[in-house]
């Protein structure tokens, strides 16, 4: 109890302020440029849609503010057989925490009875140690070695089209065809969601274009048609101290929603839902619900001294990730 309560007051009187000032900051940026919709993807931006209907309320600004179930592996699935194989295989032998030949495997779907042949196409040995952890030279050979089998490139693109149809529809069912500007709102860090949902919108028929608002952007965008790409905190070229002292994984920990990484989509009847990993177990839960409950809190408590710039959340940040207290180090 006493940890929750830490974690209450914590979520409340610093973590609250820096998202409410990003989340205000994001509506008046959307008002100025026409956008009516703004899509708040899963799971970053379960709170941070949460704080935009409270001030949207209290600041009687007229936008809805929808959740978009989705996340890197159920956008990026159904795009791998409208894209080039090159970007395809960029995407699935990417570096990343922990990646191993298993890690790899579950990306492109693989079931386990194909593994075997992949691996002797790919001219690994049977004794291969499919759970060591992959360097980045290491990795970067296993995608030459998998180039070599056709039986993972087919049954990436079987994966691929039958994974298709289901997103789309699940796109359609959610309103972005019918939008000329698709806002969505995100944490952040190298725009790949954006592209991947540039790509399968496009494929689709759609003709308008996306305009991306993020609390911070370690790269410069792929490519100018994934449409614009905002950042509020930091970019690659703007604000490097903020970038400097700042840890996406424990900001990611205040965006924490109490419900599964989306997989994929599915067809139930007329309706498309999203397909959740389990659920977190009964006390990730409770902690993450604590966090959001302080969270909204401190956002009714700072309605009133809402800032577009930054600069509130610069002391908050800079000191409470770069030099925190014992006490904040022990809760997160």
């Amino acid at each position: 109890m006493m940890e929750q309560s830490k974690l209450y007051d914590l979520s409340k009187n610093q973590v609250a302020p820096i998202l409410c000032d990003y989340v205000y900051w994001v509506l008046k940026c959307a008002e100025v440029r026409g956008i009516h919709t703004l899509y708040f993807l899963a799971r970053d931006g379960y709170v941070l849609r949460e704080i935009a209907e409270i001030i949207c309320k209290e600041k009687e600004i007229k936008i809805e503010c929808k959740y978009l179930y989705c996340s890197r592996a159920s956008l990026r699935m159904p795009s791998y057989h409208i894209i080039d194989k090159e970007e395809v295989y960029d995407l699935l032998f990417a570096g990343g925490y922990h990646v191993t030949l298993k890690s790899i495997f579950d990306r492109a779907k693989i079931p386990k009875s194909e593994w075997k042949i992949i691996l002797q196409e790919s001219g690994y040995p049977a004794s291969i140690d499919l759970d060591r952890e992959r360097s980045y030279l290491e990795i970067q050979n296993d995608r030459h070695n998998f180039e070599k089998s056709n039986r993972f490139s087919q049954i990436v693109i079987q994966n691929s089209k039958y994974a298709y149809p289901d997103t789309i529809a699940y796109f359609r069912q959610e309103g972005l065809f019918g939008q000329n500007i698709v806002g969505i709102v995100d944490s952040g860090w190298t725009g790949s969601m954006q592209r991947s949902l540039r790509q399968l919108l496009e494929s689709a028929g759609f003709q308008g274009k996306i305009t991306g608002f993020y609390f911070g952007m370690y790269v410069e965008p792929k490519d100018s048609k994934d449409g614009e790409y905002l950042c509020w905190y930091f970019s690659k070229k703007k604000n490097k101290l903020n970038k400097i002292l700042f840890c996406n994984n424990l900001f990611e920990c205040f965006l924490s929603a109490p419900h599964g990484m989306t997989l994929a989509y599915q067809r139930c009847g007329l309706k498309s839902d999203p397909v959740l990993a389990p659920p977190l177990s009964e006390k990730e839960i409770n902690l993450v619900k604590t966090q959001i409950l302080g969270i909204l809190d401190g956002a009714k408590r700072n309605i009133h001294s809402l800032d577009v710039s930054c600069k509130r959340s610069e002391v908050i940040l800079r000191k409470l990730m770069a030099f925190p207290d014992q006490t904040t180090s022990q809760i997160y």
